[in-house]
């Protein structure tokens, strides 16, 4: 004999904001990092420097470039 369920059972499928709370510390993590690392590698590059790195309140004047009269070419 066949069982027939009269009724069609539903699981609930956890929702967006439960695996979004699950992944909060990962992205916290990987976005930091990612943002060293684009700092770190457009240091050098004196738009991104003068645009973001100078701005930065406590540690801005670390970037400003001071060059010794002496060592110029002219």
């Amino acid at each position: 004999m066949v069982y027939q369920a009269s009724r069609i059972a539903y699981k609930s499928a956890p929702g967006a904001l439960h695996v979004l709370k699950a992944y909060t510390p990962n992205l916290i993590f990987f976005g930091a990092a990612a943002g060293g690392l684009v700092f770190t590698l457009t240091e050098r590059v004196p738009l991104f420097r003068n645009t973001f790195l100078k701005k930065i309140p406590v540690v801005g004047d670390h970037w400003d470039v001071k060059i010794d009269p002496q060592d110029t070419y002219y």
